[in-house]
């Protein structure tokens, strides 16, 4: 869940370091990655997949 996903990735992290391991971080920021989506396409391509109805 999005609640442990955090505690997880934390004690991975100290594992490693403990370990002497080398640990790379990558952060992606995705906030605007849907403003340029053509929803239509997007539509017609989940309607392909079999989404209908309410989860289309």
């Amino acid at each position: 869940s999005t609640e442990i996903a955090p505690f997880t990735t934390i004690d991975q992290i100290t594992a490693s370091l403990d370990t002497n391991e080398n640990v790379i971080g990558l952060f992606l920021n995705l906030r605007k990655v849907f403003d340029t989506v053509d929803y239509e396409i997007l539509l017609q391509k989940l309607s392909v997949y079999g989404f209908h109805g309410n989860a289309l």
